[in-house]
């Protein structure tokens, strides 16, 4: 699958490139719309990833003119604007979905796969198989009788477009431009090499039969099944072969055949060489904006200098919260905010700014935060921003005189006009919405929609007079955080946004013990959890266990399924029939995620599963979800909800695993 990534950020960039790669995808890059259109016709892609705001012609733009040439491919538009109008204004355009930043790129793949399944050339059967063959679009994997084939990405993508194209003659040209790139300006010669090596790894593999058919003087197609199938466990008792099949289980020793521990180390040096590259944008961003602040301070600052600054902010602020510092995209989104006013700016509004970039530069001085809440930037001891919204009054008088007793300062607010000059001044820690307040319901709704869309990680209490489930459930799809019925006292709807706030222990400063008897899988996700102000200590031995969770004391568990003398399960037993360690929140790993393996999970105590070989942004998304929860409320080590729970296996940046 060949794909087109037109997005300006190079950090940004940098970083779906790489997972998309690892993903088996051939990526085209283009940083500017024009060069952009230039390859969409051009060339032919399975699909196109825009990003809206890029130089000399913008996405939208851009999107229409494809689609103004007739051309049909599946479009998916990265926007930093989560309003309903520029998402309908995208999707009028010709696009076919779109996401938000800043974004997970697990979200941006799932995106990717369910255009492809939609579009005309993925739609089919999940596998795409040939006899014993199968090719696993999901997991990135191909097998022959359930046994893994080491393939390399270029020898995948070439079996994959043979498969998804099984009645046509493919040239050596044809198959160039589908496989690489221009800047890779490969020779037909490198399709005969190609072709040559996937053959011979297929038969060494196991396959005495030929896939790869040569059309001499035309090129090559994929082989008609024999007639009378070969002697395999697939054939059906009549002695037919199934034209699609599952593959068969494959046997634990050959999972993970050829993978390569270099690989992981090169991996991780990629992505630390991303990250370098985003932390110095981030810096002359940084000093774009600087620069204008101090122009503006010292006088007036011309259009041109303004809208630079406003992207340079604006690139910022998506780059930051892809990258983790969600706390400096919030901040950067209301600098770019400030900037975008049409009329100058005046001294409050440029104390706003100067203050406002002094935040954003502490808070880059910290490590990335998690995917979860940031910490308020109000400081030790200072008082909580609440906003209410078509409060009564009389209620919000109470708040006034209860606030200040539990460290809250309150502005009341009649529409969103105001919450936009309160957010351009100081960070807003959470906000209160009567529903039947002073402005009616489908307006407040519209607030809430607003606000979520804006800044997500808000927390929002929604006050009604109404204790209706439906209600309730509208409240609950639009983001809101707590459902409180009036009449309700100030003391309640403090108390009830006690919990909503960060917790005074930071998850980063967190400890994590993984027990595997791996070391391979306890360094991958050291280098995982590291970054994210995890401590994470690693056990190889499980008959060290319980010594080991007695002098660490850790606030989550990692625990290997299949480890020898002690299994995971039988770990998790124990802390579970213990006091005081009986609420760590625990996750196990499994080679085989299976819902039998699932179900095992939950009736042993687990809180999650995780299967292996290990997907970084999922492990880190869990492991940070588990650790919030825990911070956030009392454990209830009595109460387990066992239900059996899937997850769609991305084909994220793959940890190689080597199990024993």
């Amino acid at each position: 699958m060949k794909v087109l990534l037109v997005e300006d950020d190079r950090p940004t960039r940098d970083l779906l490139a790489y997972h998309l790669t690892a993903a088996r995808y051939t990526i085209e890059q283009a940083a500017d719309g024009v060069t952009g259109l230039e390859l969409a016709t051009l060339l032919t892609y399975d699909l196109m990833v825009l990003d809206v705001q890029i130089p000399r012609l913008d996405g939208i733009s851009l999107c229409r003119k494809l689609r103004n040439q007739g051309i049909t491919t599946p479009i998916l538009i990265l926007t930093a604007y989560g309003s309903e109008d520029s998402i309908i204004t995208g999707l009028d355009a010709g696009a076919d979905d779109y996401v938000t930043k800043p974004f997970e790129v697990s979200q941006v793949l799932a995106r990717i796969r369910a255009l492809l399944r939609r579009g005309d050339r993925g739609q089919g059967v999940p596998s795409l198989v040939w006899g014993d063959l199968c090719l696993d679009p999901a997991l990135a994997e191909v097998t022959y009788q359930g046994r893994t084939v080491p393939v390399t990405p270029k020898e995948y993508s070439l079996l994959e477009l043979f498969l998804r194209h099984p009645q046509q003659v493919l040239s050596r040209s044809t198959i160039l431009d589908h496989l690489w790139t221009l800047d890779d300006s490969p020779t037909e010669g490198a399709v005969t090499n190609l072709v040559k090596d996937l053959r011979n790894q297929l038969k060494r593999s196991g396959m005495t039969e030929s896939v790869i058919q040569t059309v001499y003087g035309l090129g090559y197609r994929l082989k008609d099944l024999p007639a009378t199938p070969q002697p395999s466990s697939s054939s059906q008792p009549d002695g037919s072969t199934p034209v699609s099949h599952a593959p068969s289980p494959a046997a634990p020793e050959d999972i993970h055949q050829g993978a390569d521990p270099s690989n992981t180390v090169a991996q991780i040096g990629e992505l630390k060489a991303i990250a370098a590259r985003f932390q110095a944008s981030i810096r002359q961003r940084l000093m774009v904006v600087e620069d204008a602040i101090r122009v503006l301070q010292a006088g007036v600052l011309n259009p041109q200098q303004q809208t630079i600054a406003c992207e340079e902010a604006h690139r910022l602020a998506g780059g930051l919260g892809t990258f983790g510092y969600n706390t400096g995209s919030m901040l950067a989104r209301r600098i770019e905010q400030l900037l975008q006013q049409n009329q100058p700016l005046d001294s409050s509004a440029i104390d706003a700014l100067s203050a406002t970039l002094l935040k954003l530069k502490q808070t880059l001085a910290a490590p990335p935060q998690s995917l979860t809440r940031a910490e308020p930037l109000t400081g030790t001891g200072a008082a909580h921003q609440l906003v209410t919204l078509a409060v009564a009054p009389s209620l919000v008088e109470q708040l006034g005189q209860s606030a200040p007793n539990q460290h809250w300062q309150v502005t009341a607010l009649d529409n969103l006009d105001g919450l936009d000059q309160v957010m351009a001044r100081v960070p807003i820690d959470a906000i209160v919405i009567d529903l039947h307040g002073s402005v009616p319901a489908g307006e407040a709704f519209g607030f809430l929609r607003t606000i979520k869309q804006r800044d997500p990680e808000i927390p929002v209490l929604v006050l009604s007079s109404n204790d209706c489930l439906a209600e309730r459930v509208q409240v609950a799809r639009l983001g809101g955080d707590r459902y409180l019925v009036t009449p309700a006292t100030a003391a309640q709807v403090l108390d009830s946004l006690e919990p909503l706030l960060p917790s005074s222990c930071p998850i980063s400063q967190s400890q994590v013990m993984v027990v595997d008897n791996d070391p391979m899988t306890c360094a991958a996700v050291t280098n995982l959890l590291t970054p994210w102000g995890l401590e994470v200590v690693e056990l190889n031995h499980p008959t060290q266990f319980w010594t080991a969770l007695h002098q660490t004391q850790p606030n989550l568990l990692l625990l290997s399924m299949e480890m020898p003398t002690f299994s995971g399960t039988d770990l998790c037993r124990v802390v579970r029939q213990d006091p005081r360690f009986g609420h760590l929140p625990i996750l196990m790993m499994a080679a085989h995620p299976d819902t039998v393996t699932i179900h095992q999970v939950f009736e042993v105590g687990g809180d999650d599963l995780i299967g292996k070989p290990i997907i970084g942004p999922e492990l880190v998304t869990r492991v940070l979800s588990r650790l919030e929860r825990n911070h956030l409320r009392q454990p209830l080590a009595c109460i387990r909800q066992p239900q059996a729970m899937f997850w769609p296996q991305f084909a994220l940046h793959r940890v190689a695993h080597a199990p024993t």
